[in-house]
């Protein structure tokens, strides 16, 4: 494989390129579910091939795939706010599970299991954090009449909103729950998919980079079957 100036190879930018291309892809088919407590947050399966980037070749490639993906996606919207804060989840997410393959490198839980359910906890809580920052800036800088609509959806829950404090912590408040849920979703699918992939094409999990968690003593206990 021939490495770049950033250490990174061409194969597996070009598989970055690939995994961005079926986010976009699964972004177009449009098949998505509303969260039923602010409906116009949806869940969607657009995350699942870029969370697969990060299990096939590597967390910087995961990233490279979700920029790639912010940037398509900010081009085809022609808008920046969505395709932004989109890229911003899924960037948590991914660097949680970067955070997991750290502590987990060289432990004597070195596993697939370890690494996921490690990476699902920070990716949940930095992909809240992160979240909970910018739609708080969305609503009290960038574009407060968001707030209105929002305030509306709460109310209509028979929650009270007799401040903006308390509006905006309401909506942070099921915001967050929202992105626990997508978390999870994007994430734990991802496995079995790699996994099945990988027992199904064997010289791609030769060079695949969860094979340093497959191949451990210790992932008896892990998602392989």
């Amino acid at each position: 494989m021939k490495n770049n100036k950033t250490g990174m190879d061409t194969r597996s930018i070009a598989l970055s390129a690939v995994f961005s291309a079926l986010s976009i892809m699964l972004t177009m088919i449009n098949i998505t579910i509303p969260f039923p407590l602010l409906p116009y947050l949806k869940f969607d399966f657009s995350e699942i091939p870029v969370t697969m980037a990060f299990f096939l070749i590597g967390p910087q490639y995961a990233l490279l795939s979700t920029v790639i993906y912010w940037i398509v996606l900010t081009i085809r919207a022609g808008d920046i706010l969505g395709p932004a804060m989109k890229g911003a989840a899924v960037a948590a997410m991914i660097i949680g599970l970067w955070i997991s393959s750290k502590m987990t490198n060289g432990s004597k839980a070195k596993n697939i299991k370890s690494l996921v359910s490690t990476g699902l906890i920070i990716g949940i809580v930095l992909r809240v954090i992160v979240m909970s920052v910018f739609n708080y800036a969305v609503f009290t800088v960038i574009a407060p009449f968001w707030l209105d609509y929002a305030a509306g959806l709460v109310a209509a829950l028979g929650l009270p909103t007799t401040s903006t404090a308390q509006t905006i912590l309401w909506v942070l408040l099921m915001t967050g729950l929202y992105n626990l849920l997508h978390t999870a979703l994007s994430m734990i699918p991802s496995v079995f998919v790699t996994e099945a992939t990988l027992a199904r094409v064997p010289n791609l999990a030769s060079n695949a980079w969860i094979t340093q968690y497959r191949n451990n003593k210790q992932n008896q206990s892990g998602f392989k079957k």
